[in-house]
């Protein structure tokens, strides 16, 4: 009983023990970060949250009399301490040895000029009769927000950037033209739906750019964040050169029909991490040039129909985030893969190519009647597939893939130029190359009667 009676008298003198309140400008608070900084952000589009730690390091309790962003007249950064938010937050009380977080929100407002603009401000810690401030610091860029059905024949300019919300249609009879530099950020599920022609026009200085719209580093190459860019059976004369479009859920989506072939043609462009597809065409009249498709979660390629042409193209497929859900990345097919109905077929040639990936089985032709040969050949390429070595109906002076042969510079940071032991060096067939010449680059393949395969061709360092 006694005991019990001293251990009641210690936890009653330790609940009255009076807190310590630290007032000298002697005890000063920590914080996670001198500056926050904010990727370049849209302007009146609110960015991701950013947190900020400050971290009482003392003995005694610390009261912050207010919380603020220096600028109250201009308001562009917001703030929420301890779930609250607002422009000032007042009487916070930091016990020793405990912290709060501070979460930190920009919205920029649109400034007078096309080029991205630096927002600078703090967030002022006022205590104990000091002030500590931690800077704040975001980039805005103005841009178009477009959404809806286009009135007509329509130019987007790369003056400033453009943000697609929902999806942007392309009218029968219209043509969308993207000039050279031209950047398009596509906001979550949004799509490009072309009934009519879309034109873009890119240069080897000046890509077009097609991407999400979080440029946030962790979103940069995260897939599935837009939808895809689909041409109808109404859609003619396409073309899309030196143009990046990549994070999407399907590149390029093809709905044509065996009475109407969607015309497209790919050159020079970049396709990459998709959470489907990077081509899925049904009908189309397609032809890929000088071209790099890489990474995705199903197929790099589908053709069920139709026509389709790659030369000089680098397809390569591991999948992306380390998921990948299909045994091929290249599928040609006289049948519609969703439904198992028939498709026309007319032709099917990839040359002078690379077609690699995780599997070892990356190619797959399949007709509805397996004892029928298929319009298809591949030739002067390097694959990785069940090739025996030997000339097929399908098969012509193929290289097969070796894992044991460094093929690219650096695949696992996308760098898709050639090695220097490339196997993929000086076996194209000159024939192929003399109607691309030059590769994405510019750097001619005929000049010594040898093209290599692939998008690049390999340059010799000169000693």
């Amino acid at each position: 009983m006694r005991n019990v009676l001293i251990l009641f008298v210690l936890i009653i003198c330790v609940g009255c023990q009076k807190e310590t309140f630290l007032t000298s400008a002697q005890y000063t608070l920590e914080v996670s970060a001198d500056t926050i900084f904010f990727d370049t952000i849209f302007t009146k589009k609110g960015s991701i949250t950013r947190l900020c730690k400050i971290y009482n390091p003392h003995e005694g309790t610390i009261i912050v009399d207010e919380i603020s962003v220096a600028n109250q007249q201009n308001l562009q950064f917001f703030l929420n301490v301890n779930g609250i938010s607002s422009k000032k937050i007042q009487h916070i009380q930091i016990q020793g040895g405990d912290s709060i977080f501070v979460f930190i929100q920009a919205k920029l407002q649109e400034n007078a000029v096309d080029t991205a603009v630096v927002n600078n401000d703090s967030i002022v810690l006022k205590y104990n009769g000091i002030q500590q401030k931690i800077v704040l610091q975001a980039w805005g860029q103005n841009v178009h927000n477009v959404r809806g059905v286009l009135s007509g024949d329509t130019v987007f300019t790369s003056q400033i950037p453009y943000v697609i919300y929902d999806s942007l249609v392309v009218p029968q009879g219209a043509t969308l033209t993207i000039e050279a530099g031209a950047k398009l950020y596509m906001h979550y599920n949004s799509n490009i739906i072309v009934h009519g022609t879309l034109k873009i026009l890119g240069t080897k200085d000046k890509p077009v750019l097609i991407s999400n719209d979080r440029l946030e580093q962790t979103y940069q190459l995260l897939p599935g964040q837009w939808g895809s860019i689909i041409f109808s059976h109404s859609s003619a004369s396409n073309e899309i050169q030196y143009a990046t479009i990549k994070n999407g859920t399907n590149g390029i989506l093809i709905t044509g029909t065996s009475q109407a072939l969607v015309d497209l043609k790919i050159e020079n462009s970049e396709m990459y991490t998709m959470s489907s597809h990077i081509i899925y065409a049904l009908h189309g009249n397609v032809s890929v040039a000088n071209s790099v498709l890489y990474n995705c979660n199903y197929y790099v390629l589908v053709v069920m129909g139709g026509t389709c042409n790659v030369v000089h193209s680098t397809l390569y497929n591991y999948g992306t985030i380390g998921f990948r859900n299909t045994s091929s990345s290249v599928v040609v097919a006289n049948y519609n893969l969703a439904n198992s109905t028939e498709t026309s077929l007319q032709n099917f040639t990839c040359y002078n190519s690379i077609i690699v990936g995780q599997t070892t089985n990356e190619i797959s032709i399949r007709s509805l009647k397996p004892e029928d040969i298929l319009p298809c050949i591949f030739q002067n390429c390097i694959l990785r597939d069940t090739y025996t070595g030997k000339d097929t109906a399908y098969y012509k002076n193929i290289t097969a893939f070796s894992e044991a042969k460094k093929l690219f510079q650096n695949s696992a940071m996308n760098n898709f130029m050639l090695d220097t032991l490339s196997q993929a060096k000086d076996i194209g067939k000159l024939e192929f190359a003399q109607s691309y010449e030059f590769d994405k680059r510019g750097v001619s393949r005929v000049a010594d009667s040898k093209p290599d395969v692939g998008a690049y061709e390999y340059v010799y360092e000169k000693k």
